[in-house]
C-alpha cells in the first residue's frame, strides 16, 4: 500500500459477541465480524478476528492491537454485539458479563473509551466502528432497578446512577472517525439474514473504487435508512484531517495543487 508519504500500515481489530452467557444471545455479531474481516482482507488490511471475547479477552486483544499500530499505520477497530450506556458512558458487554440481581451488582463491563485511548495519536487516520446495542442486554432490568431507587453497584468499583438506552455520542481524537450503526440513544437491528442490516450494507460499500471513508459511511447509511424503513440511521463523527481511501481515489484533474490522501490501495 502507498500513500502520498510512501508505504503504509492497515491494521484492523474485527470482534463479535453473539453467545452472551447471561444476556441474551445474538444470532449476527459473529456473523456479522466474519463478513466485516473478510471485506477488509479484501482491501489490504491485516486483521485479526475475534469471536466471542471475555472480559479479559478484550483487554488483551485491544491493548495487543494498539501495540501494533504506528503514525504511518491506518488503524480499524469493529465491534459487532451488545452494548451499554451507563452513567453517560458507553460499555462494550463481553461474553461474561453479568448483572447479579441479588447482589445489585453489575461486572465484566468494558469501557469503550480504552479502544478510542488506545488508539488516539497511534496512526495516521483511525476508524472505531460499533455495530452494537442489538437489543437491551440486562440494561432494562438495570434501569428497572435504578429508577426503584435502589442502588447498583460496578464491581469494578463505583455506583451506576443512570442507564440509557442506546449509546451517547462520542468524540475522537484529531485523526479519528467513530461511525455507529444508529443514531444516539438508539437501538440497532440484529437482522433477520446472516448480516446485521448495518453491517450488510458496510460491506458493500467497504470495496467500492473512489470513496473516501465518508462516502462509505454516507452511502451505508442511505441503504441502511432504506433497508429499516427509517427506523435506524447510521450515525459518525469525524476528525479526520486529510482524505482516506480504501480503494482508488479519484485522480486529481491536471495542474491542481497537491492534497494529501492517505490509504492508497494495493493495485
Amino acid at each position: 500500500m502507498v500513500s502520498a508519504s510512501g508505504a503504509q500500515e492497515r491494521i484492523a481489530l474485527v470482534i463479535g459477541n453473539s453467545a452472551y452467557q447471561q444476556a441474551a444471545p445474538l444470532r449476527n455479531p459473529a456473523n456479522d465480524a466474519r463478513s466485516v474481516a473478510a471485506a477488509l482482507s479484501a482491501i489490504g488490511f491485516e486483521v485479526r478476528l475475534s469471536i466471542d471475547l471475555s472480559t479479559a479477552g478484550f483487554f488483551a486483544e485491544v491493548d495487543r492491537f494498539s501495540q501494533q499500530l504506528n503514525r504511518r499505520s491506518v488503524a480499524l477497530f469493529y465491534y459487532a454485539g451488545h452494548g451499554l450506556q451507563v452513567n453517560g458512558m458507553n460499555f462494550i458487554v463481553p461474553v461474561d458479563a453479568t448483572f447479579d440481581s441479588a447482589r445489585n451488582e453489575v461486572s465484566g463491563l468494558y469501557p469503550i473509551d480504552i479502544v478510542i485511548a488506545r488508539m488516539e495519536g497511534k496512526s495516521e487516520a483511525s476508524i472505531v466502528i460499533l455495530d452494537a446495542c442489538r437489543n437491551d442486554a440486562f440494561g432494562m432490568d438495570i434501569r428497572d432497578t435504578v429508577s426503584q431507587g435502589r442502588s447498583i453497584k460496578l464491581r469494578d468499583g463505583g455506583q451506576i446512577r443512570s442507564v440509557a438506552k442506546g449509546f451517547a455520542e462520542m468524540q475522537g481524537a484529531i485523526g479519528m472517525l467513530i461511525a455507529y450503526a444508529t443514531q444516539p440513544g438508539n437501538v440497532a437491528f440484529d437482522g433477520d439474514g446472516d448480516n446485521s442490516p448495518f453491517t450488510a450494507a458496510l460491506v458493500r460499500a467497504l470495496p467500492t473504487p473512489g470513496l473516501e471513508i465518508r462516502q462509505v459511511f454516507s452511502r451505508t447509511r442511505a441503504d441502511v435508512v432504506i433497508a429499516t424503513g427509517r427506523q435506524q440511521v447510521p450515525w459518525d463523527h469525524s476528525s479526520l484531517t486529510n482524505d482516506l481511501y480504501l480503494r482508488s481515489p479519484p485522480s486529481a484533474a491536471p495542474g491542481s495543487r497537491p492534497d494529501r490522501r492517505i490509504g492508497l490501495p494495493p493495485p
